[in-house]
C-alpha cells in the first residue's frame, strides 16, 4: 500500500467500525423539510428561490442543503441509504485529507493518520455522520481542508494547477458553510507557521470572505427569537470554556482535563523549542469555533466538527513524539489515548443506538403512512399510539406531504403532546371521518 492509500484506509476503516450504524439510520426532522424542497420547483424561477432562498436561521448553503436534497430526493427519493453512504464517502476524503496534512504539519506521516483516527473518533462528529441536515459540516470540512491541502502542495511545488485547486475548493465552501470566512486566516497561519513561506497573493483569499461576510450580515435577515440571537458580551467565554470541554471529552468524562493538560503540556515543550508550526493546529481550533461562540442559547457540539480537526492534528503529533520518546513518555501517552476512547467511543455508541432507534420507528410510521395513503386515496391520516419522542422524530416537518398527504391527526388520547396542537382533532370528528372513508388509521409502531 502507497502512503497516500493509508491515509484515507486506515481512518475510513476506523470509522466504519466505530460508526457502523450509520448507513442504516433513516431520515429525521429538518431532512424533511429540505426532503420537501423539490416539491417547490415547478420552474426557473422556482428553482432559483429554492436555491438562493435563505432558510432556517437565515443561510444560503446552495451545495450542502439545498443541491445535496434536490439532487438526491429527486433520484433516490426516501431511500436514505443512498444519502448516509456519499455522506461516509465525503467523510473518507475528508479523513484523508486531514491525515496528509497532519503529516506535512508534525513532519511524521504517522502524526498525521493518528490524527485522522483521533478526529473520526470524538463523540463530537457523531451528528453529522448520521443526520443528512447535517451534511454541511462534512462537506464543509471536506473543501476547507481540499483547500488548505492544495495550498500545501502548491507552497512545495509552486506549480499553479494547485493554487486554482485551492481557489475552486475555498469558494465552493461558501456553498456548504459561512464559518468558510476563516480559511483565509487559516491559510495565511499555514503559509507562515509550517510551510514557512511567503506568499503575498494569498492575502486575495481574504476578498470573497469580506464580501461574502457583507452580504450574509447586511442584505440576510436575521431569524426572530432568542435562539439565533447574536451576543457579544461576557457569555462568549462561557461558551467557549463549554466547547472546549466538550472538544476534549464528553460531559461526565473526568479524563478530560488530564487529556488537556498534556496537551498544553506538549504545546507549550514545542514553543519552547521555538517550533511556530505548532501554534497552527491551535488557531485552526480557535478560528473554526469563533464564529459560533457569539450564540450562547445555541450550542450544539456538532459545531466542533471543523474546529476538532486542529486539536485532532495536536492530538496526532503529540501521540507520536510521546511514542518516540519511549519509556514514561510513551506509557503516558498510550494510557491517555486509552482514556480518551473510553470516555469517546461509549458516548458514540449511545448516540448512535438513538439515532437508529428513533429514525428507525419513524420509518416504519412513514411506510405505513406510504401504504395507508396507496390504499385509501385522498384520505386524511390518523395517527394512534404516536409518544413526544415518535413525534418529535419529525412530525412537525411534514414528512407525509413528500406522498401528497396533508391532512394529518394524532388519534384522540395522544394530543396532549408538546407542539401537536395543529394534528388535533375531537373524537367525534375522527370517528365519523373514518365511518365516511375520509380517514384512515395507521398504527404506530411501539418502542
Amino acid at each position: 500500500m502507497n502512503r497516500r492509500g493509508e491515509y484515507f484506509l486506515i481512518p475510513g476503516l476506523v470509522c466504519l467500525a466505530v460508526f457502523w450504524r450509520a448507513p442504516f439510520v433513516w431520515f429525521r426532522t429538518d431532512d424533511f423539510a429540505w426532503l420537501g424542497l423539490r416539491l417547490e420547483v415547478h420552474g426557473l424561477r422556482s428553482l432559483a428561490a429554492a436555491l438562493f432562498r435563505p432558510e432556517a436561521e437565515g443561510t444560503v448553503r446552495v451545495l450542502s442543503e439545498r443541491l445535496f436534497f434536490l439532487i438526491f430526493s429527486s433520484v433516490f427519493g426516501l431511500h436514505a441509504a443512498l444519502f448516509r453512504w456519499f455522506g461516509l464517502a465525503t467523510w473518507f476524503l475528508a479523513l484523508g485529507l486531514a491525515a496528509a496534512l497532519g503529516a506535512r504539519i508534525a513532519g511524521s506521516r504517522a502524526a498525521g493518520i493518528a490524527a485522522a483516527v483521533v478526529w473520526t473518533t470524538s463523540f463530537g462528529v457523531a451528528v453529522p455522520l448520521m443526520w443528512s441536515s447535517a451534511y454541511n459540516q462534512i462537506l464543509c470540512a471536506f473543501l476547507l481542508l481540499a483547500a488548505l491541502y492544495a495550498r500545501a502542495r502548491f507552497l512545495e511545488s509552486g506549480e499553479k494547477k494547485w493554487r486554482l485547486a485551492e481557489w475552486a475548493a475555498y469558494l465552493a465552501g461558501f456553498g456548504a458553510l459561512e464559518v468558510t470566512v476563516m480559511y483565509p486566516l487559516a491559510a495565511l497561519l499555514y503559509t507562515w507557521c509550517v510551510a514557512r513561506k511567503k506568499d503575498r497573493w494569498a492575502w486575495a483569499l481574504l476578498v470573497p470572505a469580506v464580501i461574502f461576510g457583507g452580504i450574509h450580515w447586511l442584505a440576510i435577515a436575521r431569524p426572530a427569537g432568542e435562539i439565533y440571537r447574536v451576543a457579544v458580551d461576557g457569555r462568549i467565554a462561557g461558551t467557549a470554556l463549554v466547547y472546549v470541554r466538550n472538544a476534549l471529552g464528553p460531559d461526565g468524562f473526568p479524563g478530560r482535563w488530564a487529556i488537556g493538560a498534556a496537551l498544553a503540556a506538549f504545546l507549550i515543550c514545542r514553543l519552547w523549542r521555538r517550533d511556530a508550526g505548532v501554534l497552527f493546529p491551535v488557531a485552526w481550533f480557535a478560528l473554526f469555533l469563533a464564529p459560533v461562540l457569539p450564540l450562547p442559547n445555541h450550542i450544539l457540539y456538532y459545531y466542533l466538527t471543523i474546529p476538532l480537526i486542529g486539536l485532532a492534528w495536536l492530538s496526532g503529533w503529540a501521540l507520536e513524539g510521546a511514542w518516540r520518546a519511549g519509556g514514561i513518555a510513551r506509557a503516558l501517552a498510550i494510557g491517555l489515548a486509552a482514556a480518551a476512547l473510553a470516555g469517546s467511543l461509549p458516548q458514540i455508541n449511545t448516540d448512535t443506538a438513538e439515532w437508529l432507534e428513533r429514525t428507525s420507528r419513524m420509518r416504519m410510521v412513514v411506510r405505513a403512512a406510504q401504504a395507508a395513503a396507496a390504499e385509501h386515496p385522498g384520505a386524511a391520516l390518523i395517527f394512534n399510539g404516536v409518544d413526544q419522542e415518535l413525534f418529535d422524530t419529525g412530525f412537525e416537518d411534514e414528512p407525509f406531504r413528500l406522498f401528497g398527504v396533508t391532512r394529518v391527526y394524532l388519534a384522540p388520547g395522544s394530543q396532549d403532546l408538546r407542539g401537536s396542537e395543529r394534528f388535533r382533532i375531537s373524537a367525534a370528528d375522527a370517528t365519523s371521518m373514518v365511518a365516511s372513508g375520509e380517514a384512515t388509521v395507521v398504527e404506530a409502531p411501539p418502542r
